[in-house]
């Protein structure tokens, strides 16, 4: 069983609102008494808009320059994953919420191209527990 300061942790992460189970996150957080005004202020100031920015910076790409521009953004947002994976974290977070962090990257394991990523980080951290299952 999560804590309410577990849970308020999980909810202050970087766009926790975008997450898939959030609502069922928010519940369990408000069942262990947690504030409802606490929750509103987590889920706002942890909001970043990082993939909206993301989305932003790919329509720019297709306004101004011509060829694939899904490519060059997925090679830009690939090096990006590749220089500042924290393998501990991931791994702290992962111990935590296996569950949740599962749910939110199993759309990766699907992509060829992520999956690729996936192994060049399974190399650089192998005994990385959170990637090795990703690649089962």
């Amino acid at each position: 069983d999560n804590t309410e300061k577990d849970l308020s942790d999980l909810l202050k992460r970087p766009d926790s609102i975008l997450e898939p189970g959030v609502s069922e996150l928010a519940n369990s957080f408000i069942e262990t008494s947690g504030n409802p005004s606490d929750l509103v202020v987590y889920l706002s100031d942890s909001y970043t808009g990082a993939s909206e920015q993301i989305r932003y910076i790919q329509d720019l790409f297709n306004e101004f320059c011509e060829g694939d521009t899904e490519a060059l953004v997925q090679d830009i947002m690939s090096k990006m994953v590749l220089d500042k994976y924290d393998n501990a974290s991931i791994e702290q977070s992962f111990n935590k919420n296996s569950k949740q962090l599962l749910q939110n990257t199993l759309g990766l394991v699907e992509s060829p191209y992520w999956r690729n990523i996936i192994y060049q980080l399974s190399v650089k951290y192998p005994t990385s527990s959170f990637l090795n299952i990703l690649i089962k």
